[in-house]
C-alpha cells in the first residue's frame, strides 16, 4: 500500500486506478463539458436534460458497467483519504449545481433548486443501480420519471404566467 494519499490508487471507471489529482483532471474536463452543455442554444433544456442522461446509458456500456469514477473513490477510500473525498464532494456539488443551473431554464426560478436537486438525485441513483445491476434499465426508468418531471415543470410554468 502507498503512504501518499495523492498517489492511493482506487477503483475507477475510467481505468484500473485513480489519485486525487487524476479524479481532479477527470473533474477539469467534466466542467468543460458541463459549460458547454449549458452555453448550447440548439437544444432546449429539456432536450439538454433528456439527453444528459441518455449519454449515461452510453457511458455506462462503454465502461463496463463501473459507475462513477468519484462514488467508486470514496467507496474504496472509505472516506479515510482527505483529498480523494474533497475532490467527490466538490465534483458532486458541481453536478448538483449544473443540473439546478438547468432547471432554471425550464422552471420559474424558485423551483429550480427543488428541480435541479430531484434530477440530480434521480441521476445519481440510475448511476448507481446500474452498475449494480449491470444493467440499463435503471437509467431507462430514470429517464421515464425525468420525462414527466419536465412534463410537469412545463404545466407549472404555464399556471404560473397564467397567474401573474
Amino acid at each position: 500500500m502507498q503512504s501518499s494519499s495523492t498517489t492511493q490508487a482506487v477503483a475507477c471507471s475510467y481505468g484500473p486506478a485513480a489519485t486525487a489529482d487524476e479524479l481532479r483532471d477527470i473533474h477539469r474536463s467534466s466542467v468543460i463539458r458541463h459549460a458547454g452543455i449549458l452555453a448550447d442554444d440548439k437544444l432546449s433544456a429539456d432536450a439538454k436534460i433528456m439527453a444528459y442522461f441518455k449519454d449515461l446509458r452510453s457511458f455506462m456500456e462503454n465502461h463496463q458497467f463501473r459507475g462513477c469514477p468519484y462514488t467508486n473513490a470514496l467507496s474504496v477510500s472509505r472516506g479515510k483519504d482527505e483529498k480523494i473525498t474533497q475532490e467527490v464532494l466538490d465534483h458532486k456539488e458541481f453536478v448538483r449545481e449544473f443540473f439546478i443551473a438547468i432547471s432554471g431554464e425550464i422552471t420559474p426560478s424558485q423551483r429550480a433548486q427543488h428541480v435541479g436537486e430531484h434530477l440530480f438525485l434521480i441521476y445519481s441513483g440510475a448511476t448507481t443501480e446500474s452498475q449494480n445491476l449491470r444493467a440499463i434499465w435503471p437509467i431507462e426508468r430514470a429517464l421515464d420519471i425525468v420525462k414527466q418531471i419536465l412534463i410537469e415543470e412545463k404545466a407549472y410554468k404555464k399556471i404560473e404566467t397564467v397567474s401573474v
